[in-house]
């Protein structure tokens, strides 16, 4: 609209800035300026402009000050706000709006900014206020000299104002009301977003749900109109925020580091705000002393240097704002020297090798790849330190991960130290231990002698073996051994003598089985074993008598008509010798016919001896019938004749009886017709009587003697009871002589007649 001044302008046809003028700050017009109304005034003017920022509440404006040197006075129409300063006055105008100011001191017309005064005076000055520039200063514009017609140009300034809000909520913009000058009207309000594009006819504006693609400067645009229908716009904005919650990348996985070196651990991170950033180390403790935290935009980053075994932990990375917090951890590995073997010892022992166990329940993080055992041996000393190195693949060294050492020295003390070495190349020893690798056996003894003490005790005698004391430890003990296999005495049994001193040579064995052959050895023991036995000897125990039989019985039989005993028994165990014959002894234990003759089973009345061969007899030594025998048997060895076996009883079966003795006939006075006979119990009965039998006969008669037919052709006969000893006979003849004898009867049949009593 203006035609400006230039290096080529005709200073003599324009009034134009002062030489000191920053021409880059204000504008010089020429006579020709078309004004906005389309009328070409003759104007001849040039001005300058200063601001100045003023705070004040929740509302800045600036300041603006204008001077005119020259300005002819135009119509009220081409501007938005007119005014005449006649008094000390502030005006507010809005910005890239149109002032016309009138000066009402006309006499003295003349324009002042600040301190420079412009000729020729005219009587008013016409502006277009600018859009705010904090970098202008204040100036003083006066129509006059005088203070009272001093103006003060102020546009409001809206500011942008920030407004936060959290993530997936709701917002409310409000369009403030801009500070209106006299006869000002809102003739219209909207809201643009940030891309420009108006999403609100109305001074409020609200969304619903709010995200991050939401943040951005939104502008309220509020139109006026002025009483002359000049227009003017007035833009305030809101620059949205939106806060949402941190957030953290996954961190990296376990870390691996050697000690002694350094180590970063990131930790990827947004959020808005920007969060606040921690990190800590396991279980609350305090981060390592040579530790570092530094962020680089979105990542911050925990540096640990100079790495020890205690810096292994979790490390957690811990960001929070307003909207909530995240953490994230990472497990940092320092990698440092495995533990040494503890419980280190030697779990097998022999004379040439040593079997080790001991456990490593710590690879310092890194899998175990080599175990090496040094050891050395007292005795030689010439073999120097031994290196024995075995490969690994394996987690931890649990009990019997380590190697064998073989090909050792008997009888020899070794100073042995295990290292374990790491997959990086870390090792750790174990404190030595001494351990003395077992001696040779003893080689065998000799037996000098065995001798028979008693019938079952038998004393040996040995040499001791030859011991090289270098190689060998001496003998701490003895170990008899003897065993038995008899056919005479099969019940003898094998034995161990353990633990004999070792200064003793002799031993006496005990407890043994006579008469019988036992085959002995010696062997001696020390810290390397049981050693050879010596050759084995053969000692006989002396001969004993014989233990009674066992399983004896008794058996009756009759054979022939005669009266039998049996006995049978087994063989004597043990024999304790030959058995050179077997007795067996009996007696009568009780006899119903005669017990007057029973004299004790302990006092044998027969006694048969029979050859070793026989484990039974058959006799028959004029026994009695009906009668109990009581029977014993004893074995017999060189030694003399052994106990008795158990007594077995056994009773004869019944015979017919013997005669009845002292049969007595008398006659009753009184009775001429009877007879009494008596007689006595036969002796021996052989049996039960189970009845007598009385034979009578007449051998004399004075009446009638052709009756007489002699003693043996009895012609009365009477049978009693068999406890009966009496019985009376009668109907006889008076005064005649009888012949009377008796038989006694068992259930085998009649025995043998009495006497004849007459």
């Amino acid at each position: 609209e203006y035609i400006c001044c230039s290096s080529s302008t005709n200073i003599t046809e324009y009034i134009c800035c002062s030489s000191s003028t920053n021409i880059t700050e204000y504008i010089c017009c020429s006579s020709r300026t078309k004004m906005r109304d389309g009328k070409n005034l003759p104007l001849h003017f040039t001005w300058q402009l200063s601001g100045q920022t003023v705070k004040g509440n929740s509302l800045s404006v600036i300041i603006y000050f204008y001077m005119c040197a020259i300005l002819h006075q135009a119509t009220s129409q081409v501007c938005l706000y007119n005014y005449t300063i006649s008094s000390e006055q502030t005006i507010v105008v809005t910005q890239n709006a149109s002032v016309c100011l009138l000066c009402s001191e006309t006499s003295r017309n003349q324009w002042t900014i600040s301190s420079v005064r412009y000729t020729p005076t005219l009587a008013s000055y016409i502006l277009d206020v600018p859009s705010p520039q904090t970098t202008l200063n204040s100036v003083l514009v006066k129509c006059t000299s005088t203070i009272k017609s001093t103006a003060f140009i102020v546009i409001p300034v809206y500011p942008p104002v920030v407004t936060y809000v959290n993530e997936a909520t709701t917002l409310s913009l409000i369009c403030s009301s801009v500070i209106s000058a006299s006869g000002l009207v809102v003739i219209e309000q909207m809201w643009l977003d940030p891309n420009g594009k108006k999403v609100s006819e109305f001074s409020n504006y609200d969304m619903q749900f709010v995200n991050r693609s939401s943040a951005g400067v939104y502008t309220c645009v509020t139109k006026f109109m002025s009483n002359s229908s000049a227009e003017a716009t007035v833009n305030a904005s809101t620059q949205v925020v939106v806060n949402y919650l941190t957030k953290i990348v996954p961190l990296q996985a376990d870390t691996y580091v050697i000690q002694g070196l350094s180590v970063q651990l990131k930790c990827a991170f947004e959020g808005l705000p920007v969060p606040a950033i921690t990190w800590s180390f396991s279980e609350g403790n305090s981060l390592p002393s040579m530790s570092t935290i530094g962020v680089n935009l979105n990542v911050t980053v925990l540096t640990l240097m100079d790495l020890t075994g205690g810096n292994t932990g979790i490390y957690t990375c811990s960001v929070s704002n307003v909207v909530g917090n995240s953490a994230a951890s990472t497990q940092l590995f320092v990698q440092v020297p495995p533990s040494p073997p503890y419980g280190l010892n030697a779990f097998a022992v022999d004379n040439s090798s040593i079997s080790l166990e001991g456990t490593n329940d710590f690879n310092g993080y890194s899998s175990l790849v080599f175990v090496v055992i040094s050891y050395s041996v007292d005795r030689y000393p010439k073999d120097g330190i031994s290196v024995l190195t075995l490969s690994l693949n394996t987690s931890i060294c649990r009990l019997h991960c380590l190697p064998t050492l073989s090909g050792l020295h008997p009888y020899s003390n070794y100073s042995i130290n295990v290292s374990l070495t790491n997959a990086v190349g870390l090792t750790s020893d174990s404190s030595n231990i001494v351990v003395t690798t077992l001696s040779l056996r003893p080689t065998f003894p000799l037996i000098t002698r065995i001798v028979s003490i008693t019938v079952n005790q038998l004393r040996v005698t040995w040499m001791p073996p030859f011991i090289n004391s270098s190689t060998t430890a001496p003998v701490v003990s003895w170990t008899v051994i003897y065993s038995c296999a008899s056919i005479i005495n099969p019940n003898c049994s094998s034995g161990v003598i353990p633990s004999i001193p070792f200064f003793n040579t002799s031993h006496l064995l005990s407890g043994l089985v006579n008469d019988t052959n036992y085959t002995i050895a010696v062997t001696g023991i020390n810290s390397g074993g049981v050693g050879d036995f010596s050759i084995p000897a053969v000692g006989l125990t002396t001969v004993d008598i014989p233990p009674p039989p066992e399983n004896f019985t008794l058996m009756y039989s009759l054979q022939a008509g005669s009266t039998y005993l049996s006995a049978s028994w087994s063989e004597t165990i043990p024999r304790n010798g030959i058995i050179t014959g077997y007795s067996v002894y009996c007696n009568t234990s009780t006899n119903q016919s005669y017990p007057e003759l029973v004299i004790g089973q302990n006092t044998p009345t027969i006694r048969s001896v029979v050859n070793a061969e026989t484990l039974n007899v058959s006799f028959n030594f004029n026994l009695t019938w009906f009668t109990q025998y009581s029977c014993f048997v004893t074995a017999n060895t060189s030694a003399g004749e052994g106990s008795p076996s158990r007594i077995a009883t056994t009773m004869t079966g019944e015979g017919v009886p013997s005669f009845s003795r002292l049969v007595f006939i008398s006659s009753i006075l009184g009775f001429p017709t009877y007879l009494m006979v008596n007689w006595s119990v036969p002796m021996p009965r052989n049996g039960i009587i189970t009845y007598y039998t009385v034979y009578c006969n007449i051998s004399d008669s004075q009446a009638y003697p052709e009756q007489v037919i002699g003693p043996n052709v009895p012609t009365i006969r009477s049978v009693v009871n068999g406890t009966t000893l009496a019985t009376t006979l009668t109907g006889l003849i008076p005064f005649t002589q009888y012949s009377c004898y008796v038989t006694a009867n068992t259930s085998v049949g009649e025995g043998s007649l009495s006497n004849i009593s007459t």
